[in-house]
Protein backbone atom coordinates (compact mmCIF):
# COMPACT_ATOMS: atom_id res chain seq x y z
CA UNK A 1 0.00 0.00 0.00
CA UNK A 2 2.35 1.81 1.18
CA UNK A 3 4.39 1.59 -2.44
CA UNK A 4 1.42 2.44 -4.29
CA UNK A 5 1.38 5.54 -2.75
CA UNK A 6 4.70 6.49 -3.08
CA UNK A 7 4.76 5.27 -7.07
CA UNK A 8 1.20 7.33 -7.49
CA UNK A 9 2.24 10.83 -6.37
CA UNK A 10 5.75 10.30 -7.84
CA UNK A 11 3.69 10.12 -11.21
CA UNK A 12 1.35 12.88 -10.27
CA UNK A 13 4.34 14.91 -9.76
CA UNK A 14 6.52 13.82 -12.56
CA UNK A 15 2.80 14.93 -15.00
CA UNK A 16 2.61 18.41 -13.60
CA UNK A 17 6.34 19.17 -14.37
CA UNK A 18 5.25 17.78 -17.97
CA UNK A 19 2.78 19.97 -17.28
CA UNK A 20 4.40 22.71 -16.62
CA UNK A 21 7.17 21.97 -19.18
CA UNK A 22 4.97 21.36 -22.15
CA UNK A 23 3.14 24.83 -20.51
CA UNK A 24 6.58 26.64 -20.77
CA UNK A 25 7.80 25.43 -24.33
Amino acid sequence: MVLRVGLAQINTTVGDFEGNTRKIC
